[in-house]
């Protein structure tokens, strides 16, 4: 399925699916706060659990459940994946899952040119 993959986090096993709401409520989050999401080019550890908390609640959405996580989870998620290898190896699926998903390439083909982050990191 594109755009979507499942993590762990704490005790729950929840999927996350890169859609459209998903990127436009991350889009929304990321105007005021593009200094604290992105260094450079890179996701900050706020900016990608913000986002992979965006895609957990476009599950949510799909499957018509109210969300159970909070924001916080997600960073954590994030602060605790990133200290080791196989976290690290979790973090770049969700990204390649992110990246590979067919609204970021909808996206990208309708900017086509137009100014703005070109590639982004974690």
């Amino acid at each position: 399925m594109s755009g979507y993959i499942q993590i762990q986090v704490g005790d729950k096993l929840v999927g996350l699916k890169f859609a459209f709401p998903a990127i436009q409520w991350f889009t929304e989050a990321s105007k005021d706060n593009i200094d604290v999401y992105f260094i450079g080019n890179d996701f900050s550890n706020e900016g990608f659990a913000e986002l992979v908390f965006c895609a957990y609640k476009n599950n949510c959405l799909i499957k018509k459940v109210q969300p159970e996580l909070a924001y916080e989870n997600f960073y954590n998620w994030v602060e605790e994946n990133r200290e080791t290898a196989e976290g690290k190896i979790k973090i770049v699926e969700v990204m390649q899952c992110y990246t590979d998903s067919s609204i970021l390439k909808d996206q990208k083909k309708s900017q086509n040119g137009i100014a703005g982050k070109e590639e982004v990191k974690i």
